[in-house]
C-alpha cells in the first residue's frame, strides 16, 4: 500500500528522525565502549604497512622466551576480565619485551657498524655491507580514483524509490530480540579478531556489563523493529591484496573487508533465526 501526498512526506520526515536517533544510540554505545578501549589500552587498529626485509639474526631465544610471556600475560588478562591488576601486568610485561627488542637490534646493529669501521678484508666488508643495506620496495600504487571507476562498473546501480511499502511480516523472524538471543551469539563471537573502523573487538562485548547488553538490546531492537540500521554499519575498511597478474589491475586483486564489531553481533542473531 502506498501512502499519498502529505502524509507520505509527512511518514517519511518520521523515517529521518527515527534513521538519526538510531544513529546517535550507535554512536552512543560505540564511543563508551571505545573509551573504555582506549583507557585499558586494548583498543586496537588495523595498519598496512611496509614489508620488513631485513633479516632479524638479533631474534634470539631471549626474545622468543619474552614474547611468550607476553602472551601469556595476555590471555591471564582475558581470562579475568580484563582486571587493573591483570591490566597492568600485561602492560609491564610488553614494555619490558619491547625494550629486550630495542636493545638486542642496537646491539646488532653496534657490531655490524664496528665490522664495517674495521674490516679483515676487502669481502667481510662488502659481506656485511649487503647484509645491512635494506632492499628496495615494489609498492603497488593504484589510485584511489581507479578503484572507485573499476567498483562502479562492476557493482549494480541501486535503485531508490521513494515509495513505502508495507510488506508482510513473519511472527518468528519478527519477534522481539531476547538477552538469551543477545547472550548466545555473544558467546559464539570468536577472540583475536580484526576489528572494523572503530577498532572494538569481540573480547570487548564478551566481557562487557550488564549495563552495556541492556543498550545493546535496545539498540538491536529498535533496528529489527524499524527497519533502519546506523550508518557506521554499512562502512568497512577494505584492504586489497594482490593475487597474480600485473599488480597495476585491480582485477588481479582481492578484498579484504573489516566490519564493525557490533555490526557481525547483531547479523548472528539474525542469521540464529
Amino acid at each position: 500500500m502506498e501512502l499519498p501526498g502529505n502524509e507520505s512526506l509527512c511518514f517519511i520526515n518520521k523515517l529521518e528522525d527515527i534513521k538519526l536517533s538510531i544513529d546517535d544510540f550507535n554512536n552512543a554505545i560505540t564511543e563508551a565502549v571505545r573509551s573504555a578501549a582506549i583507557t585499558c589500552g586494548m583498543s586496537r587498529k588495523i595498519h598496512i604497512t611496509e614489508p620488513n626485509f631485513r633479516d632479524k639474526p638479533w631474534y634470539d631465544l631471549e626474545c622468543r622466551r619474552s614474547r611468550l610471556r607476553v602472551l601469556q600475560t595476555l590471555k591471564e588478562l582475558r581470562n579475568n576480565h580484563f582486571g587493573e591488576y591483570y591490566r597492568n601486568k600485561y602492560h609491564a610485561t610488553r614494555k619490558t619485551h619491547s625494550n629486550l627488542l630495542k636493545s638486542k637490534r642496537k646491539r646488532h646493529i653496534d657490531w655490524i657498524k664496528f665490522c664495517m669501521r674495521h674490516p679483515k678484508s676487502t669481502t667481510s666488508f662488502w659481506r656485511t655491507f649487503n647484509h645491512f643495506k635494506s632492499r628496495s620496495l615494489n609498492l603497488n600504487a593504484i589510485p584511489l580514483t581507479t578503484w572507485e571507476k573499476f567498483y562502479a562498473d562492476i557493482m549494480p546501480h541501486r535503485f531508490v524509490t521513494e515509495h513505502i511499502f508495507f510488506i508482510k511480516t513473519d511472527e518468528f523472524l519478527d519477534s522481539e530480540i531476547t538477552l538469551n538471543d543477545l547472550q548466545t551469539a555473544i558467546k559464539a563471537l570468536k577472540n583475536n579478531k580484526s576489528p572494523g573502523i572503530d577498532g572494538l573487538q569481540n573480547e570487548f562485548w564478551k566481557n562487557g556489563s550488564d549495563e552495556l547488553n541492556a543498550s545493546l538490546l535496545n539498540l538491536f531492537n529498535t533496528v529489527a523493529t524499524t527497519g533502519f540500521t546506523p550508518r557506521a554499519w554499512s562502512e568497512i575498511e577494505l584492504f586489497m591484496l594482490h593475487k597474480k597478474g600485473d599488480s597495476d589491475q585491480p582485477g588481479n586483486y582481492r578484498g579484504i573487508a573489516l566490519i564493525n564489531t557490533i555490526t557481525k553481533l547483531f547479523t548472528r542473531i539474525l542469521y540464529s533465526r
